[in-house]
């Protein structure tokens, strides 16, 4: 029996450039990131390597509270792909997928979250993921930028 891939995916333009996009991604001090205290994030630890760990505790409007995950490629500015665990997945170490493309003085942000235990845990995510690039996006209307020279 082939078991069917169930995928939850979000895109969207961000008024940042793709480098500003990776670095709040990948760093929970970073104005603009989605892990911050102001999105509900109760904790966030994230280690921005290949290999390195990540630990995110939301808070509401997140159902699920803790997600766990390492990353698997980074390639600053255009790629971020890390594993993804939480109750959502029922455990299971899943895969997320984001690329960030130039597009106009924006960045296409185009998240891919692959091997979903079903449609019921695809919809959740997707909502989920729906709300956190929101977050990201809000983040950088609010004046997220910061410079790391």
């Amino acid at each position: 029996m082939i078991k069917k891939r169930v995928i939850a995916s979000v895109t969207r333009v961000i008024a940042a450039k793709p480098r500003e996009v990776f670095e709040a991604w990948t760093d929970p001090k970073h104005p603009a990131s989605p892990w911050s205290k102001r999105n509900g994030v109760k904790r966030a630890i994230v280690s921005p390597a290949v290999g390195g760990l990540f630990y995110i505790n939301m808070g509401p409007p997140m159902p699920l509270a803790p997600h766990f995950g390492r990353f698997l490629r980074l390639d600053k500015p255009k790629l971020i792909e890390h594993t993804w665990a939480s109750e959502g997945t029922l455990g299971a170490e899943t895969l997320v997928r984001i690329t960030l493309k130039a597009k106009g003085p924006g960045t296409l942000f185009s998240l891919r979250h692959t091997g979903l235990p079903d449609a019921e845990s695809a919809r959740g995510h997707e909502e989920g993921w729906g709300w956190i690039v929101g977050w990201l996006a809000d983040g950088f209307v609010a004046g997220g930028r910061w410079s790391r020279r």
